[in-house]
């Protein structure tokens, strides 16, 4: 097993194993990427799009077939490594519980640094439906709070209803 940077020649069976799962490819060539590869073939697959305050985590896939062998654990933990004390944050519908284990926090995207708006996952139009986690603190110049703790202390606040999202509702990534 092989967890290595993405090639160009690994974007088909990134894009493959994107698109099986429902998620995104749109705006890869703006993010960095790491592969787990077992025998040539890519089993699985993180993103990173570094803003000055925020590391976006995105993409985060493993193929069915190599499901239950902590290839999705080794990915997400390669990936906050590469975040280099920025915040953390990512949009998910489909392992909320799971980065909540791991330290992630619900909250919204207005409570996140304004830098968020800028990258793949964040930028134009949101909608309320996919929840936002962030993990570690944002630098109080950001213009977000100085930490998430204002996040656990009660419900996030609704998010409006808008165009796009990363659950696919106008093919916005997420």
């Amino acid at each position: 097993m092989n967890l290595r940077k993405r090639k160009p020649e690994d974007r088909a069976a990134v894009e493959q194993l994107l698109t099986a799962a429902s998620l995104p490819v749109a705006g890869l060539e703006r993010t960095e990427g790491w592969v787990v590869e077992e025998d040539r073939a890519v089993l699985g697959h993180v993103a990173v799009e570094l803003t000055p305050d925020v590391a976006v985590l995105r993409s985060l896939v493993v193929a069915p077939r190599a499901q239950g062998r902590c290839l999705g654990r080794r990915l997400l933990d390669h990936a906050e490594a590469q975040g280099g004390g920025r915040l953390l944050v990512l949009r998910t519908e489909t392992v909320g519980p799971w980065v909540e284990r791991r330290g992630y926090r619900l909250t919204t995207v207005g409570q996140l640094p304004a830098s968020v708006r800028a990258t793949t996952q964040f930028e134009g139009d949101l909608c309320a439906s996919c929840p936002v986690y962030a993990k570690g603190e944002a630098e109080p110049a950001s213009g977000a709070a100085a930490s998430l703790e204002a996040s656990a202390a009660g419900p996030p606040e609704p998010r409006p209803q808008a165009r796009g999202c990363c659950c696919g509702e106008t093919g916005n990534e997420g």
